[in-house]
């Protein structure tokens, strides 16, 4: 065996190790690419679970809401008719501690009318930022794509090598 066919034969043996290293390290791609688009996909099922979830909690609120306005309206109209009963001078006095329980009865519904229409608001305002665009898992995920993509990148330039030694290798011994 000539110096020629022995280089050839080495130059060949390592174009077939770079062959099997790329098959190897594309399927180490695509597998990190598969656990990126995972990562991802888990990333925009969270922010529509918790769209969702603001959407439910706002509709409860808004039947807390409608269910505490009635109470208003129902406090208000008692303490209207309280006071319009219990006006006249005669039985003022006597009747004073009725139009005090009627006005607050319409003061504490009109303060829970008000503290759900700010949770109505607050919740509006949470489900107007922005979801989170990236996570651990994504970002892991990535890593192992750049790097896998790296190693693909170096396997390629393997092959290159070993066929541009073949090629020159066949130039020198005239074949």
């Amino acid at each position: 065996m000539s110096l020629t066919d022995a280089a050839r034969e080495k130059a060949e043996k390592e174009l077939a190790r770079a062959q099997a290293d790329l098959a190897e390290r594309t399927a180490n791609l695509e597998q990190a690419q598969s656990k990126l688009a995972n990562a991802q996909q888990a990333l925009a099922d969270q922010a529509r679970a918790t769209q969702s979830q603001g959407q439910a909690k706002i509709a409860d609120l808004k039947v807390e809401l409608s269910d505490a306005q009635s109470k208003l309206d129902g406090a208000k109209a008692a303490a209207g008719i309280t006071d319009a009963v219990t006006s006249p001078g005669i039985v003022r006095s006597v009747t004073e501690p009725l139009r005090q329980s009627a006005d607050s009865a319409a003061a504490n519904a009109q303060a829970e009318a008000d503290a759900l229409t700010a949770k109505i608001s607050a919740t509006n305002a949470d489900m107007q930022t922005h979801p989170a665009t990236t996570s651990e898992a994504q970002a892991e995920a990535q890593h192992e794509v750049d790097s896998a993509t790296a190693a693909v990148a170096g396997a390629q330039t393997r092959i290159k090598l070993a066929e541009k030694a073949i090629t020159a290798i066949d130039a020198v011994s005239g074949q």
